[in-house]
This record gives C-alpha cells, sequence and structure tokens, in this order.
C-alpha cells in the first residue's frame, strides 16, 4: 500500500513539474516581445506585444464597425476611387474634386489603364497607379463594380477586381484600402435589365467581402442603408433613373462613413 502511495506522489509531482514548464514557456514567449519592445524603446509597438491588449493599431476586423462620428479631417487622407456614383459625391459637395478620382460610366477592368486624374498643375492625366503613387493617401475608398454587373461573368469580375487591389495597393503600400459594398439599383431599374437585380449586386458583395478579407483590405457594408423593404435602391435615394443617387441619399451615405470610420484605436 505505501508502494502505491510512493508512486502516486512521484507521478503527481512528474506531471506538475512538465505542466509547471509549459506555462512558463508560454508565458515567456508572450512576454519576449514586450520585453524587447520596452529594452528598444520601441513602445508604439507593445499593443501588438500582447495579443491579449488589442492593442492600439488598425482595427483587425474586415467588417468596418460602427464608431463615434469621426471628425471632420478624417476626410482629408481619403482619396475615393470610382464612377459616377462617386462623381455625384464629389458634385453634391461631400468630397474634395482633388480626391476624387472616378470616371463616370467607368469599371473596375478599365480605370486600370486609363490616363483621367489630373493632379496639380499637369497638363496631362495620370493614370489611376501613378496617381496614387503620387499622392501615397492613408485610405483609399473603392467605390466600383456596378458597371460590371450587367456584362462580367462572375469570375471575370472578381479577377478584374483583385487586380485592381493589387494595383493600388503595390501604388501605395501605407494605404489602406477600403472595398465599399455595390449599392443597390431601383424595382424599375432591375426590370429593364435582369442583369442587374439586386441578389446578383447582392452575390457580387459578398464575393467582394471575401476578396477584403484576403487582401487584408477592409469593407464598407451601406448598400442596406438604402433599400426599401423589396431590397431596392428607395424612392427617396433615387435621383430618377434607378441608378444613380440624389443629395440625400449622399447624405445617409456620408453619415455612415463617418460614424462607420477607420481610424486608429
Amino acid at each position: 500500500m505505501a508502494s502505491r502511495s510512493k508512486k502516486s506522489s512521484v507521478l503527481t509531482f512528474v506531471l506538475t513539474f512538465f505542466i509547471t514548464l509549459l506555462l512558463l514557456g508560454g508565458a515567456s514567449f508572450l512576454a519576449k516581445d514586450f520585453l524587447v519592445a520596452v529594452f528598444t524603446g520601441d513602445t508604439e509597438n507593445i499593443g501588438e506585444a500582447l495579443p491579449w491588449a488589442g492593442g492600439g493599431g488598425w482595427p483587425s476586423e474586415t467588417l468596418l464597425a460602427q464608431t463615434d462620428y469621426a471628425d471632420e479631417s478624417y476626410l482629408d487622407g481619403i482619396v475615393f476611387v470610382g464612377d459616377s456614383r462617386t462623381n455625384g459625391m464629389m458634385k453634391y459637395g461631400f468630397i474634395e474634386e482633388g480626391q476624387t478620382f472616378a470616371v463616370d460610366g467607368i469599371n473596375h477592368r478599365d480605370i486600370q489603364e486609363q490616363k483621367f486624374v489630373y493632379l496639380d498643375s499637369k497638363t496631362s492625366p495620370y493614370t489611376l497607379a501613378e496617381a496614387i503613387e503620387i499622392k501615397q493617401p492613408e485610405i483609399i475608398m473603392v467605390g466600383l463594380g456596378i458597371n460590371g454587373v450587367a456584362f462580367m461573368a462572375e469570375d471575370d469580375f472578381m479577377a478584374e477586381y483583385e487586380n485592381l487591389i493589387d494595383l493600388l495597393q503595390e501604388s501605395s503600400p501605407d494605404s489602406k484600402v477600403i472595398i465599399e459594398a455595390i449599392l443597390p439599383v431601383s424595382s424599375s431599374k432591375e426590370k429593364s435589365d435582369p442583369r442587374m437585380k439586386n441578389t446578383i449586386i447582392d452575390a457580387y458583395n459578398d464575393r467582394l467581402y471575401s476578396l477584403a478579407q484576403q487582401k487584408g483590405c477592409y469593407f464598407l457594408d451601406w448598400s442596406d442603408e438604402l433599400k426599401d423593404s423589396n431590397n431596392a435602391l428607395a424612392k427617396e435615394y433615387d435621383s430618377g433613373d434607378g441608378l444613380h443617387l440624389n443629395a440625400s441619399a449622399y447624405e445617409v451615405l456620408m453619415d455612415y462613413i463617418m460614424t462607420h470610420a477607420l481610424v486608429k484605436s
């Protein structure tokens, strides 16, 4: 009986010893980066060295969550890349012309090659990549896709969108890229052009969200803000053609941008 008790005590000691070693090893691993940060003076990265602390950097989630209303200066660091819907934001006075890199009727494939951006006093335009490389914005907000939905196969659509994101990230590696959800069209527009049904747009948005995750981008999921009970562009936000937006719509969208801001915590 005494022999069994002795063996049990030895086994308990050995197990306790190894568990203690594992716990100490894990703590040392987690603390290593913290100690390096302290002794090198790199205190800005202490948050990254402490995974439980949340850090003080950019949000880790792809989907932009609701925030307090951002300071007006937040918009100053953003370049808006897009089509006529983005140009509408500028024409109604919500963003500045100098931060609007958009072309009416453009799709996300053709915008990669076209020269259309005028900077400073240069008489000839730059390509999107050239302009982004010069500008080096803090944030690039991409609002494209509606002009590709109707004629591009889904896989081709996504391949070209991925190429676009690669182009932007290569042109300005330190910029944070936000992909905007494609906004809805009206019920009448769906009927006149079934290729642009809102259920199709929703499916593309699902894939754009996945692309944002894959590429380390962020996703602005604002399409529901302009929808009616039929999953279509609400009448009060329709400029009249079922595709373009009025001033009231842009007020809603700008409010969404400012309350779903990409800011460091």
